[in-house]
């Protein structure tokens, strides 16, 4: 059994509701309702890299996708002590079923500048963890966190 927890919802272009929430196995994981949050699908990982933070997706009334803002990183980053530094965005066009166009908003010092898509490792692990040892931190290293996401106008 797995944390989970500060997860967050929106409506996509098809009418059903998307969950997501963060989880302790270096992915963000999503669920989809069909009848307005009523009955829930099973809880499945996605292809976004994580990090447990928070992430942030919010339905953009006037393009009808989905904004994501989370803290990417990969499971080598993640025992290396990098947590909460890299957040990142991408958009999904099919209700959270793909996302695409995945950009880094900022990186820490010591995190190498990745401009798109973080891959997430093949096996899903129950917990990833640092290492007991992850070295000595970079002196200008960031931490980002609780980001959020807004659609002002038009």
């Amino acid at each position: 059994m797995a944390p989970c927890d500060e997860p967050c919802l929106a409506e996509t272009n098809d009418v059903s509701v998307l969950f997501f929430d963060r989880l302790t196995i270096g992915r963000i994981v999503q669920s989809h309702s069909d009848d307005g949050g009523v009955k829930w699908r099973m809880v499945q990982p996605t292809d976004l890299a994580k990090c447990y933070s928070p992430c942030r997706m919010v339905s953009n009334p006037h393009a009808g996708d989905l904004l994501c803002v989370w803290n990417q990183v990969s499971s080598e980053e993640l025992q290396r002590g990098f947590l909460r530094r890299r957040l990142s965005l991408a958009i999904s066009k099919l209700s959270g079923l793909t996302w695409a166009n995945v950009k880094t908003l900022e990186v820490s010092e010591g995190l190498d500048p990745v401009a798109l898509r973080v891959q997430p490792e093949v096996q899903i692990h129950m917990m990833v963890r640092d290492r007991k040892d992850c070295g000595e931190l970079p002196h200008g290293w960031s931490f980002f966190h609780y980001a959020n996401v807004d659609v002002p106008g038009d």
